[in-house]
Order: structure tokens, then sequence, then C-alpha cells
């Protein structure tokens, strides 16, 4: 039997949900105090008793320097985690393991142990590769097997669509949780589902609502009834008190949610703080819907001039989207969601799914559409495929970076063709290939702000003709004719690595001397073309290729070895090396806007986003070479 478990892995909360194939339900399992969320904290005492969960979060504004919290938002950097109290450093990934193991934790052990549990994690769509991995790495660490990502929105709109038994539409998904806000445009095709674009504000969540309150409500009332100094943040003896304040202001806010008025409360015995006169100080302050509004209009206003500004990416109107699904903590206030449906004008009256667990319980049926086995057997038992699966599993985190996974392959496109043309190809593509490959690849292509990875990770500045005799010859050395497994210590990757990175003019010349004396090691009918070869050295030109597009070539190719010799994988690490040394984003720039300007694409107009996208695909090439020395063996004399 197969198991289908999804993992909202969140900033401030995380979830745990299993789907079941045959009834089509998801199960949210909940934690030892039968809730359906997990605070996303740690708690180590000086003992070093180890908490995680819901008692740790409780700890976090009593003794902040034994807990671990918002480590999400560092996840993919080399950020340490503190806990001064009892001497420890933790990285962002091992505290998301720990988060991870105890939602893992949390489910029967015939579903932790089966071979034929297949887990998914959701993750921001804006994580970069690197955050993307390190979640790979934390899955890892938690012992957790069979692990695959889903961007969050996908996430959100499969629950919907489970929700509802919808399969076609356009959605809009206002995610706003504690810290952050995320608006994307989700396209649903036989429940199949593109990110068309998206957007949001990095700071603005239910944690800056606690703050306006807390500045205009808590702080005025603890100066009123008590004696206090003027700055409660820089005083060593009353930040406690702040934290304590802050933490029951949640409390509050989250209970306006089914009240028209709350409190702030905190008993004298909780805070355990006297003030100037030596009065011991409590919290009992009165919380109206009314006020709270007021008080976060501004950040709601913002919320939605940000939703309005992802949705014009698409081209969409607020007509084109079939409703709003609503994901975090703080869209389970209603009078928040009925200003946002008013103000964008598109139908958001309904809460088909539960805010909290939405991601979680989409992570879960996005685990049944995936082939968790092959024909060997549940994915990584077998040692025989481990090298196919991790390669695999490279290209599926990293998507586009690689040439044979690249939109303008997947469509075969050209840089210069225009949207409608990239369009009419995707219709065309899908009825050879997976609907949902296309519409993201079309999605990649036809936004501009996406597009550039897109561009970035391709040939620019090679002329479609020459791009296209270059993939031949990619493909051509991954086919059946040309097999380096049939080679001793891999002599074809060797006559590869030189021409890619020769500079000589006399490339034809080297290529056969190269190839010929490869004759005598092929199979029977797998013959090498001296004369195809002779002409491809001729007109492709290698040494002409510009730094990026070399080193997108040479990528690609080395992850196609089936043999690693130490010694020429040594030349083509050097190779991709200094094809990236000689890159200048400006170059890269003014070639990607010389062929925008045909394909009638905006050019671009800030360098920044060229650099982030080069800074990018350095990360995977970082990973290309990494994942290549892991399978490299010295050569036998």
């Amino acid at each position: 039997m197969e198991y289908y478990v999804g993992i909202d892995l969140g900033t401030t909360n995380s979830a745990i949900c299993t789907f079941d194939r045959e009834t089509q339900q998801t199960r949210v399992w909940k934690s030892p105090e039968q809730n359906d969320l997990t605070p996303s904290a740690i708690y180590i005492n000086i003992k070093g008793d180890e908490y995680v969960g819901l008692r740790a979060y409780k700890q976090s504004p009593r003794s902040p320097d034994n807990c671990a919290t918002l480590f999400k938002r560092f996840m993919g950097t080399d950020t340490p985690i503190e806990l001064t109290a009892v001497n420890l450093t933790l990285t962002p990934e091992e505290c998301s393991a720990k988060v991870l193991k105890t939602l893992f934790g949390y489910l029967p052990e015939e579903i932790r142990n089966s071979p034929y549990t297949g887990t998914v994690i959701t993750v921001p769509t804006a994580f970069n590769l690197m955050q993307k991995k390190a979640t790979i790495a934390a899955a890892e660490m938690a012992g957790i097997g069979n692990v695959e990502l889903v961007q969050e929105p996908v996430a959100a709109v499969m629950s919907y669509l489970n929700s509802r038994g919808s399969t076609d539409g356009t959605y809009l998904i206002y995610d706003l949780s504690s810290g952050t806000l995320d608006i994307a445009i989700a396209e649903s095709i036989g429940k199949r589902v593109a990110i068309l674009a998206h957007g949001g504000i990095q700071m603005c969540g239910g944690r800056d609502f606690d703050r306006k309150i807390v500045d205009n409500i808590v702080r005025p009332w603890l100066h009123a009834n008590f004696a206090l100094p003027d700055n409660l943040t820089v005083n060593p003896w009353y930040k406690p008190l702040l934290r304590l304040a802050t933490w029951a202001t949640e409390r509050a806010r989250i209970e306006l949610v089914a009240k028209d008025n709350t409190l702030i409360s905190l008993s004298e015995v909780e805070i355990g703080t006297n003030d100037l006169k030596g009065g011991e100080i409590y919290l009992d302050i009165p919380l109206h819907r009314n006020t709270y509004d007021e008080l976060i209009a501004d950040h709601i206003n913002d919320t939605i001039d940000a939703a309005r500004e992802t949705l014009s990416k698409t081209g969409y109107t607020p007509n084109d989207i079939e409703c709003i699904v609503w994901i975090g903590e703080a869209t389970h206030y209603k009078p928040l969601r009925d200003k946002v449906t008013f103000e964008l004008g598109i139908n958001g009256d309904t809460l088909d799914v539960n805010p909290m667990t939405a991601l979680a319980e989409g992570a879960s049926i996005f685990a049944e559409s995936i082939c968790w086995e092959d024909e060997n057997g549940p994915r990584l038992r077998s040692k025989e495929i481990d090298f196919v699966l991790r390669r695999n599993r490279l290209f599926k985190s990293n998507s586009c970076m690689d040439l044979l996974h690249n939109p303008f392959y997947i469509l075969k496109v050209t840089q210069l063709d225009n949207r409608q043309r990239i369009i009419e190809a995707s219709e065309e593509r899908s009825l050879l290939l997976d609907v949902d490959t296309c519409i993201e690849a079309r999605s990649m292509l036809t936004i501009p702000t996406k597009r550039i990875s897109a561009e970035v990770a391709w040939l620019p500045g090679i002329p479609p003709e020459r791009a296209n005799d270059i993939l031949v010859l990619l493909e051509s050395t991954t086919g059946s004719n040309l097999r380096s497994d049939n080679l001793p210590h891999d002599s074809l990757a060797a006559a590869l690595s030189s021409i890619l990175y020769t500079t000589t003019s006399t490339l034809a010349d080297q290529v056969l001397e190269l190839l010929n004396p490869l004759k005598e090691h092929l199979h029977d009918g797998h013959p090498i073309e001296i004369e195809y070869f002779s002409e491809i050295g001729k007109f492709l030109g290698f040494d002409k290729l510009n730094p990026l597009a070399r080193a997108n070539l040479l990528a690609a190719r080395m992850l196609r070895l089936h043999d690693y010799a130490s010694e020429v994988i040594t030349e083509w690490i050097i190779a991709i090396a200094q094809a990236f040394d000689r890159l200048d984003p400006l170059e890269v720039c003014t070639i990607l806007n010389t062929e925008r300007q045909e394909s009638g694409f905006p050019e671009i107009n800030n360098i920044s986003d060229v650099e982030t996208a080069i800074r990018e695909i350095r990360q995977y090439y970082k990973q290309v070479i990494k994942f290549v020395l892991e399978c490299t063996y010295p050569i036998q004399e």
C-alpha cells in the first residue's frame, strides 16, 4: 500500500497531513496537545532536554536565549541559529529537521516505516535553488525518505480543487501568514497547476499587526497604569515585559476571529515583574474589532495593491479569476477577507479550505500525483538506480537550469519567437508532452520577470539555427549513437571536453584526431560518423561560443556522462570555472535585450535582475560539480 504525506513547513507554524487515494479524503494529524498546527519552535533547557512545538512556543517570550524560532527565513544561508543559554549553535537546516522529525512522528508507525511512503514538503514560490536544496537536506536529516517539494500556491490550489471537486480555472492565492504576504496567480487545467505570476510583501503579516497593537494600545496603557521608563525596548529589565506583552497580543488578535471584543491579558504571576515603584505589573487591556481594523487598514491596503500588481503581470483582469484561495492564519479574520474581496472585485466569499492546514492537505494530494516507484521498485531503495534518481532530483529541484529541461527546449521555440508563437507551441507540444509541463514552460517564457531565468540558462547570443545544431550534438551524445559507457575511461567525454572549450582554429581536424581512435571501442550498431563530426566542427565553431552559452553546454553534457573518470572531470570543471570567470552581467544583459527586441518582449532595465539570475545558475553549477565529484572514480592504470 502506498501512503501520501504532505507537510507544510511554515515559518511560524507547521502541519502534516495524509491523503487517502480510495476515499479522496485528507487527514490532518494532530499534535500531542490535539492541535492541527505545531509551532515551528525549539526550546532546550539547561539540562539539555529538547522540546519542539507548543511548549517551545510558550517558552520563547520567557526564555528567548533557550529558543529557536523563525529559522525558516534563513534556510539556504550560513546564518547560525544561536541558543546562547545552552551554548549551542544550530544551522537553519538542523532546526527545520527537528520540526520535520517531530511532525513525522505524529504518523502511525506503518506509514513512517513503509518504503512506499512518499512525502511532499511545501516551499514558498520565491525560494531560490539553495533554499530548496536546504529543505531537502533538512528532510534527509529528519530521516524522511522519498521527498519532493511543491510550491505553496500549487498546494493551495490542489487543496481547493479537492474540496470543490473542480478541475479548471485561474485562481488568486492570498497567503497572509505571521510574517509575510505571498500572492500568486495559478492556473489549473485538468488538475495540473501552473504558477503564472507571484509577488507579495516581505514584511507584512500577523506579527506586523501585533506590533501595531503593541505600539498604539499596549505601550500607552502600560505607561498610563504603571511607573515605567520611557523606552522599554532598550531597558534590559523590561525587555521581557515587552516580549510577554507581544505574545499576549498575538493570542488576543487571534481571538478576534470569533469575537467582536477581547482582552489582552496576563496576570501578575505570569509577568513576574514590578514597576519602578515596586507595583506588580499585569495586563488587562480591551481590544475591539473596530480599533483593530483601523490599526491594520494601511497594511491591508498594501496587500490589495500587491495583489493587483501580481495580477497585472499575467495580463488577466479580475473577471478572469475564478476566486480567491485564502491561506495563512491572518486570513481567518472575516473583515479582512471582506475588504480584500470588495476591493479586488474577485469572488472570495467562501472559505472552502482551512487556511491553516490547506497547504499540508494540498501537498498530500500532490504527493498522490507523483510516481514514487519505477520498474525496479520503490525509489531510493535500489543502489543501481541511485545515480539516475539523484540526477533527476537535481533536475527537478532546479527547474529550467539544464539545457534539455529548459522551457525553450521543451516547447521547441527560440529566444527570437514572440509571445503568440510560444502560446501556439505550448498547445502543440501538450499533445505530446505532459500538459502541466507545457503550461509551466509557457509561463516561464511569456512572463518577462520569469523569462530571465530561462534566458540565462539557455544559449544566449547564439543564433537559433546554430543553437539547434548544438542541441543535436548534445542529444546525440546522450542517445544510442554515442554511448560514453561503451568507451574505456570515458574517452568520448575527453573528446567532447576538448571540443567544447578549445580555442584553436583547427577544430575540425582536432575532432577527427580525437574521435578516430575511438571507433574500435564501440559496440556493433553504435558507429561514430566521423564525416558528420567533421562538418559539425566546421560550422558550429565551439571556440566562438560566449562564456555563458559554453558553461551551460558543458554542465548539460557533464551530467549525462555514464563514467566519471577523475582526469576527465577535472578538465570539465576547470572549463566551467574559466567560462564563468569571464562572465559580464552587463554583456549578458545586452545580449538578452537584443534578442528581446526581436521577440517583442520588454527590455530588461534593471541589471540586478540579470545578476540575480547569474547567481542562481552559478549555484546550480556548484550543485552539478558536487554531484559529479561524488560520482567520480580514479582512472585505473
